[in-house]
């Protein structure tokens, strides 16, 4: 005798993922603020932590080309990309030292002696 669907075990409770259905109604529905500052040094640190990756990809780019271009243009091409990458390095570091300048502080510790 084969057994019916009326001696089956009743199906166990699935347990939920957490997600966004599991959190409370007012902090799902709050937008996260930032001050603009804050946002805005943070995308410059993104944007000095891709800087290396696309140095390298910029000054590697030369061995892509195809023979019909001399070497002296490749040379002036990675001094140029060198400049670049200088260029705004420096305007980075400028940016993100901006709120050590508007509080008064200095980047050297200062020693008692």
């Amino acid at each position: 005798m084969a057994e019916g669907p009326d001696k089956t075990e009743p199906p166990r409770p699935v347990e939920r993922a957490t997600g966004l259905a599991d959190l409370p109604r007012t902090t799902r529905q709050t937008p996260l603020f930032l001050h603009r500052e804050t946002y805005r040094r943070r995308r410059v640190m993104d944007a000095a932590r891709i800087l290396p990756f696309l140095g390298a990809a910029l000054l590697l780019l030369p061995m892509l080309w195809a023979e019909s271009h001399s070497t002296s243009m490749g040379a002036v091409y990675v001094f140029l990309a060198w400049l670049a990458l200088i260029v705004a390095g420096a305007l980075m570091a400028n940016k993100l030292s901006e709120p050590l300048r508007k509080s008064g502080q200095t980047a050297e510790p200062e020693t008692d002696s």
